[in-house]
């Protein structure tokens, strides 16, 4: 005859419910990481989406302070960006100001989590 020091039954619920608790844990972790990875996912595509406007931005100004703001009349305009660039931005309003001996150009997007409005000024004469 075999001793046994307990019941079966008791000790595999015990086992089980050790392997639920387990799996909640790791279940929890998991869930955080996935967070954290679609955040900085975020920010990045963020980062990037500025990146380009200030690009963008910074080349059309440059175009305009060359003497092409001349071809403008006084007051706020819209303004298409050339080149590949606007293709990788989301949607947003390019705009042209000029007055007061000033240009300045600003990239604006529509939506939130797009990495921010973008502006140059500069003074023309």
């Amino acid at each position: 005859m075999v001793a046994t020091t307990g019941r079966p039954g008791r000790e595999s619920g015990v086992v089980t419910l050790e392997l639920v608790v387990a799996i909640g844990i790791m279940v929890t972790a998991l869930m955080a990481i996935a967070y954290s990875y679609h955040s900085e996912r975020q920010m990045l595509l963020a980062t990037y989406h500025r990146a380009v406007a200030v690009e963008a931005v910074d080349g059309e100004m440059e175009v305009l302070l060359a003497g092409e703001w001349r071809s403008w009349a006084e007051g706020e305009h819209d303004y298409k960006l050339a080149g590949d660039a606007p293709a990788a931005l989301p949607a947003g309003r390019c705009t042209l100001t000029i007055g007061g001996g000033r240009v300045r150009l600003e990239w604006r997007p529509s939506g939130p989590r797009s990495g921010g409005a973008v502006a140059r000024e500069a003074r023309v004469r």
